[in-house]
């Protein structure tokens, strides 16, 4: 296995929600004259870092707020066809109930300031970091 498979390995098993992981599902190997695509892999949820408790995790990233629940789950639909893990939770803020969208968990701030860029970007939206 060579220094690149070693260091993915190593950021699957370390950071399973980091948006790098993604980038690397179509990869050109180039060998002489040779150019080889690794095909798409089987979509499959991302193994837990046993070494990761719940607790450890300190960021998230708000997707959204919305007043009608339809769009909440709807932006959640979307973030989780595309392989990333959500969920909406209910909010009161002065009297009114929002449906608010979180995406990815996080141990440390630049993670999940990554995480924002990507998702920001390839959903147009205007997220942020929160901290759990």
């Amino acid at each position: 296995m060579g220094k690149a498979a070693e260091n993915l390995e190593k950021l699957k098993k370390e950071y399973p929600e980091s948006p790098y992981i993604k980038l690397t599902e179509k990869v050109v190997f180039s060998t002489g004259s040779t150019t080889t695509v690794k095909p798409l892999e089987s979509k499959t949820e991302p193994k837990v870092n046993e070494k990761t408790n719940q607790a450890d995790y300190k960021y998230t990233i708000q997707a959204g707020a919305f007043t009608r629940k339809e769009n909440a789950l709807k932006l959640k639909s979307d973030l989780d066809k595309a392989g990333y893990n959500s969920q909406v939770i209910e909010k009161s803020v002065g009297g009114s109930l929002f449906h608010v969208v979180y995406v990815g968990k996080f141990t440390n701030d630049d993670d999940a300031k990554s995480f924002l860029d990507l998702i920001n970007s390839k959903f147009k939206l205007q997220g942020w970091v929160v901290k759990l």
